[in-house]
């Protein structure tokens, strides 16, 4: 560099020199089947059932479930005493919602089978 004192040169750095990997949950999709990790142990899945909608307006127990959410349907119940992120109605825990839909953070959402 003209003017500088530092004699030490530094490569440009291009695409070749490096590759980024970018991993992730995988894309979610409306049909999904997947399951509902709880929110305090990420790992521990609480129930399994299907994607109903992404869509951040869509209201789930009169409340748009908003970006990074997703209106998920309880099919088969794992942790039957989780309790759900946003209790509605008469919905308050896993079990309480069987066959219903509920709100659930699409970070603790994976996916099962893509259809």
């Amino acid at each position: 560099m003209k003017g500088s004192n530092d004699d030490s040169k530094v490569a440009p750095v291009t695409s070749s020199s490096f590759s980024i990997v970018i991993s992730g949950p995988p894309r979610l999709r409306v049909v999904d089947e997947v399951f509902f990790k709880s929110i305090l142990n990420p790992t521990e899945p609480v129930a399994r059932g299907w994607v109903k909608s992404l869509d951040p307006n869509e209201l789930v127990g009169g409340t748009e479930i908003g970006p990074k959410w997703c209106e998920v349907n309880v099919q088969v119940p794992i942790k039957l005493d989780e309790k759900l992120v946003r209790p509605y109605g008469l919905f308050f825990t896993i079990q309480d919602c069987i066959g219903a839909s509920i709100a659930w953070l699409c970070p603790f959402i994976s996916v099962v089978r893509e259809y």
